[in-house]
């Protein structure tokens, strides 16, 4: 087994450092790298998104910082009278489907109120079977 040596970030190895069984304090792995991009990106996202929230409310008039509900869009091409658009259809679609299902309460109540015929009580004839005499 090959023992490993150690190289230390203030203490740099010429070339010997870049070795195969040192272990230096200056070298990151791929997966570091990317964790620390992909924080930095999140870190900017989250300073942009606050920077957007704070223009969005000041334009809207909300000093503190709430924003209205006509402003919360989920679709950012999609405009305000789109937004009312879809609303109104929305809202009428649900009454239309509110309507079509109370008369559809009140034909299942009616036919459930009318009054249907007695079950007949009927005789079922049975075979007459001859008992074979060896029975008895």
């Amino acid at each position: 087994m090959v023992p490993f040596q150690e190289e230390l970030a203030s203490n740099t190895l010429i070339l010997t450092g870049a070795g195969d069984h040192y272990i230096s304090g200056k070298r990151r792995s791929y997966a570091e790298l990317e964790r620390e991009r992909t924080v930095k990106a999140l870190e900017a996202l989250h300073a942009e998104e606050a920077a957007h929230e704070a223009d969005e409310s000041h334009e809207n008039g909300h000093a503190n910082g709430a924003v209205n509900a006509t402003t919360t869009i989920a679709l950012p091409w999609v405009g305000e009278q789109e937004i009312t658009t879809i609303a109104q259809a929305g809202l009428g679609l649900g009454v239309v489907g509110f309507v079509f299902g109370f008369i559809a309460l009140i034909v299942a109540i009616g036919a459930c109120m009318t009054k249907t015929q007695k079950p007949r009580s009927q005789e079922i004839p049975v075979r007459n079977l001859d008992v074979p005499k060896s029975a008895v």
